[in-house]
């Protein structure tokens, strides 16, 4: 019986060799070992290999530039970079329009997402979204501004609760949002507001 290490030996025997493990073939006598090695290509010679070359997508990996490079991309608003106006419009049922203008030497951009509005602490207050995607970002800066519009109420809603001021913030986490007293005491119930826009004419709440 074999023993384990004999065992392995053949099986690596058998990989790398043509020749049976435990075989009881003759060992080759010199004469024949010298006649074989003239017969053959030379044992010792190595296979000629190419060196590697980096491939065409790997070197254009390498010199590849940023996809922002290039382009005026500007860091996302915060509350304290912006100053806020608020107007009453008759459209639409009437709404209040917010303009944001950056204050001097900003230059931002707020995301086309629902402008974070409230009329006051309660969740009921909170303006919803008044539209179902996000839109194109807005870079605010100098006489670029941005514009919101929200609506006190969402449908032919009846009452309401009053409040005498709009509280307006760049984003839902920013830690400054502003108050901003309205000119007549808002009847509230149900709120929405637009996404962030660059046109006033397109931030009218339907």
């Amino acid at each position: 019986m074999k023993s384990p290490l004999l065992s392995l030996a053949c099986a690596v025997l058998i990989v790398t060799s043509a020749t049976a493990c435990g075989s009881t073939a003759a060992t080759p006598s010199a004469e024949e070992t010298e006649s074989a090695a003239a017969a053959s290509p030379s044992a010792s010679a190595s296979p000629s290999v190419a060196p590697a070359t980096p491939s065409p997508s790997a070197a254009a990996t390498d010199t590849a530039k940023p996809a922002d490079e290039g382009q005026n991309v500007t860091s996302p608003c915060r509350t304290d970079d912006l100053s806020f106006k608020v107007t009453e419009q008759s459209q639409a049922g009437g709404y209040y329009l917010i303009t944001a203008t950056a204050k001097p030497g900003v230059s931002c951009t707020l995301r086309g997402e629902t402008a974070a509005v409230a009329f006051g602490s309660a969740e009921d207050a909170h303006a919803g979204p008044a539209e179902q995607a996000v839109g194109p970002s807005v870079e605010v800066s100098g006489d670029k501004k941005a514009y919101a519009g929200v609506s006190p109420k969402s449908g032919n809603v009846e009452g309401g609760v009053l409040y005498p001021q709009i509280i307006v913030s760049a984003t839902n986490d920013d830690p400054n949002p502003v108050s901003i007293k309205l000119p007549t005491d808002a009847e509230v119930a149900g709120p929405v507001a637009t996404n962030w826009v660059a046109k006033a004419g397109d931030a009218v709440p339907f």
